[in-house]
């Protein structure tokens, strides 16, 4: 997995789009304190990715991420609106997508949670939905 996760990291990289801002990235301090704060652990997956990626800037459907004002890709919204939607309070939503949710599960999987509830879609890695998800939408 750790290569799998290198891997979808470097692609990310190479697709940043240039834009005339750049996102900061977090720092781990600034990571913790989001756990902290929701009582939450993010995977380690998710946070390789924050600190190494998280300012990469490609296509409309991001993310969430752990900056002051950022505004849509703010973790902090992406989370609560989820749970304010009937995503389950175990569940960590990381990514909204018009009303729906992808969510880590307390199992470490990647749950797709829509206007319906919890579907079958799933993934086994972070790694994996991006290949899957984020990088071929």
């Amino acid at each position: 997995m750790q290569s799998d996760t290198k891997n979808v990291l470097k692609k990310l990289r190479g697709l940043n789009e240039v834009t005339l801002s750049q996102r900061a990235i977090p720092s781990i301090g600034e990571i913790e304190h989001f756990q902290t704060q929701y009582n939450i652990v993010l995977p380690s997956e998710y946070k390789k990715f924050l600190l190494e990626c998280s300012d990469v800037i490609y296509s409309t459907l991001q993310p969430g991420l752990i900056l002051p004002l950022c505004a849509y890709y703010s973790l902090d919204t992406i989370v609560n609106n989820g749970w304010n939607m009937g995503v389950a309070k175990d569940n960590i939503s990381f990514c909204e997508d018009n009303g729906d949710f992808y969510c880590f599960n307390k199992n470490g999987e990647l749950e797709y949670w829509g206007h319906a509830g919890y579907s079958h879609e799933k993934w086994n890695s972070f790694a994996h939905w991006v290949g899957s998800v984020w990088l071929s939408g």
